[in-house]
C-alpha cells in the first residue's frame, strides 16, 4: 500500500529543510558586535567544506557595513578569503534571521539580521549559508540594524566554549 501523500510530502519537507538547523554536535561560534555577543552553530552537515575553512579562519576582527541591495543583512567590508570554501555547498537566494553566508568570487562574508534576499545589481545570487545565530540574534540583529545609519561597526567572531 502506498504511503499517504501528506506522509510523503512530510518527509521530504524534513529532509530538505533539516539542513538548515544545526546537529547537536555543532561546533559553536560566538560573535560580537559593539557591546552585544551573540552565539551561533556551524550547519556542518549542509555546508562542511565553507564551515572547516570558517573554523580555521577563526579568529576573525573587522567592519560590518549594511547591505545595499539585499535587504536586512550586513557583510564584513573586508574581503575575507576562506581557504578551500566552495560556491556549491548549501546555495539560498533567500536569507532568514540568523543565517551567515559566504560568497567565495567575491570573497564576502554577510549576516543576514532580517528577512533579506541575496542580490546584485543584476539580480538574486544564490549564496553558501553556512551557520546560523542560534541564541541572542534580537540583541545583535538590532545592532546590525543600526549600521544602516550609523555606518560602520565592530565585529568580532571567535570560537565559543
Amino acid at each position: 500500500m502506498a504511503e499517504p501523500r501528506d506522509a510523503a510530502w512530510d518527509r521530504m519537507w524534513e529532509r530538505r529543510w533539516r539542513r538548515h538547523e544545526p546537529s547537536g554536535s555543532a561546533r559553536r561560534f560566538r560573535l560580537t558586535v559593539g557591546d552585544v555577543q551573540a552565539t551561533g552553530h556551524l550547519l556542518e552537515e549542509a555546508a562542511p567544506q565553507t564551515c572547516a575553512a570558517f573554523w580555521a579562519a577563526l579568529p576573525l576582527e573587522g567592519r560590518l557595513i549594511h547591505s545595499m541591495w539585499s535587504g536586512e543583512m550586513v557583510r564584513l567590508y573586508e574581503p575575507l578569503e576562506l581557504a578551500n570554501a566552495i560556491g556549491t555547498e548549501n546555495l539560498l537566494a533567500h536569507g532568514f534571521p540568523g543565517h551567515l553566508t559566504y560568497d567565495p568570487p567575491e570573497r564576502e562574508l554577510a549576516f543576514a539580521y532580517g528577512l533579506c534576499h541575496f542580490k546584485t545589481p543584476a539580480g538574486l545570487k544564490p549564496l553558501t549559508v553556512f551557520a546560523r545565530i542560534t541564541d541572542n540574534l534580537e540583541p545583535i540583529a538590532r545592532q546590525m540594524a543600526a549600521t544602516r545609519l550609523s555606518g560602520l561597526a565592530l565585529v568580532r567572531i571567535e570560537w565559543a566554549t
